[in-house]
C-alpha cells in the first residue's frame, strides 16, 4: 500500500513501479509485475532500469517471445548497458538458440566484467554445450562476484552433479539452502 501511495504521488516517476514490480515478481505475482513494470516503462521510456525490470520479469517466468521484444528496445536504446546485452542472450537461449546467446553474453561481459549473472548464463550456456570445465569455471566467477546468489549455487551443483561429484554437489545445494531463508 505505500508503495502505491508513492506511485499516485510522483505520477511520472517510474522508480516506485519498478520496486513494486520487483515485489510481485519475488512473490511470484507476475501478471500484476509485468503490467505494473510495463506501466513504468510508458511513462518512463528512457528509463534503463524500467526496461530491465520488465525483461528481468519475463525471464524470470520464461517467456522467450516477449523477453526477445523487450531486449531489443534495451539493446536498441540501451547499448552500453551491460543488461541490455545479458537479457537479449538470456532470450537467445530460453529459445534454444545456444551460439547466438554466446556471442552475447560475452558481449555483456565485455561492457560489465562484474555482472554476476552474465557469468551465471555463460555457465549455463558452457553447460549445455557440454563444456563442464568452462561451466564450472563461469559458475564460480559469479559467485565470486556475487557469494549470496542461490541460484548460481543451485546451477553448479546440478553441473557437479551430471558430472558425478555427489559431495560436491551436496555441498553446493546446502550453501543454497543456507541463503534462501
Amino acid at each position: 500500500r505505500r508503495v502505491r501511495t508513492i506511485m499516485q504521488s510522483r505520477g511520472s516517476d517510474a522508480a516506485p513501479r519498478v520496486a513494486l514490480a520487483q515485489l510481485f515478481g519475488m512473490r511470484g505475482r507476475f501478471d500484476e509485475a509485468v503490467a505494473i513494470a510495463n506501466e513504468a516503462t510508458r511513462i518512463a521510456p528512457a528509463d534503463a532500469t524500467a526496461w530491465e525490470q520488465l525483461a528481468s520479469l519475463h525471464a524470470d517466468r520464461g517467456d522467450a517471445a516477449s523477453l526477445v521484444r523487450v531486449a531489443d528496445v534495451l539493446r536498441r536504446d540501451f547499448p552500453q548497458r551491460a543488461a541490455s546485452w545479458y537479457f537479449a542472450a538470456s532470450a537467445s537461449f530460453l529459445r534454444g538458440d545456444v551460439e547466438d546467446a554466446l556471442v552475447l553474453v560475452r558481449r555483456a561481459i565485455e561492457l560489465d566484467p562484474n555482472h554476476a549473472d552474465a557469468y551465471n548464463l555463460l555457465g549455463a550456456i558452457r553447460g549445455t554445450a557440454g563444456d563442464l570445465g568452462a561451466a564450472r569455471e563461469a559458475f564460480r566467477t559469479s559467485l565470486r562476484l556475487d557469494p549470496r546468489d542461490v541460484v548460481t549455487y543451485i546451477n553448479l551443483a546440478q553441473l557437479e552433479l551430471a558430472a558425478g561429484q555427489r559431495g560436491v554437489a551436496a555441498g553446493l545445494f546446502a550453501e543454497a539452502l543456507s541463503l534462501d531463508q
